[in-house]
């Protein structure tokens, strides 16, 4: 199953205009550059956001935040340059000017507007959009439903809640999941041995 991996995280701007591309997790340098984890997986991909609004995320943490920060939450800022460093994207956004404004930013959602995405090949999807959708296995087991996705450093981890107050994360890669399934678009994963138990 093939798979953008773009995924949500929590609340932010209109799901039908933009889609949450990725977590700001610090700064690089000293000219204002931040460093984002791409839901993606594909860190070139911020090479064609022209635009990006930042969101205080859902998960996994609530955030401190200066005044200084607040001023760029909710707004669309531009993008001034992006460019890739292994699986993370480097970019430099408008009034960000130093490492100390940088740092400001850390922890807080990226969108950007649909328009901006690259076209997606005719198998490919976008895992925001799993949000709400049912997961179950090969063999007819059902995991739970989409409620969200965790960033981490190198990936997406989808947050499943299951019966009875469980809870399964399992990454967001297309090696974990086979195909989207019938009309309801359920999501059929391939777990690996231990990964659905290690949850429960």
């Amino acid at each position: 199953m093939a798979g953008r991996n773009k995924v949500a995280i929590g609340p932010g701007p209109d799901p039908e205009i933009f889609l949450a591309v990725g977590t700001i997790t610090k700064p690089h340098g000293i000219k204002g550059e931040v460093k984002i984890v791409p839901y993606a997986g594909v860190p070139e991909d911020f090479k064609h956001f022209r635009t990006l609004v930042l969101t205080r995320p859902a998960r996994p943490q609530a955030l401190a935040l200066t005044n200084s920060a607040l001023a760029f939450i909710g707004r669309e800022i531009a993008v001034v340059a992006a460019r890739a460093q292994a699986s993370n994207a480097l970019v430099l956004l408008s009034g960000i000017i130093d490492r100390s404004g940088a740092v400001l930013l850390a922890g807080l959602e990226a969108w950007t507007r649909r328009e901006f995405l690259p076209v997606a090949v005719a198998d490919a999807f976008y895992w925001h959009d799993t949000v709400g959708r049912a997961v179950h296995t090969e063999d007819g087991r059902e995991i739970g439903t989409v409620q969200g996705l965790m960033a981490t450093g190198a990936h997406g981890i989808l947050v499943v809640s299951g019966p009875r107050g469980k809870e399964y994360l399992i990454p967001a890669l297309p090696a974990f999941w086979k195909r989207v399934d019938g009309e309801d678009g359920a999501l059929i994963v391939v777990p690996v041995p231990g990964l659905l138990e290690m949850n429960d």
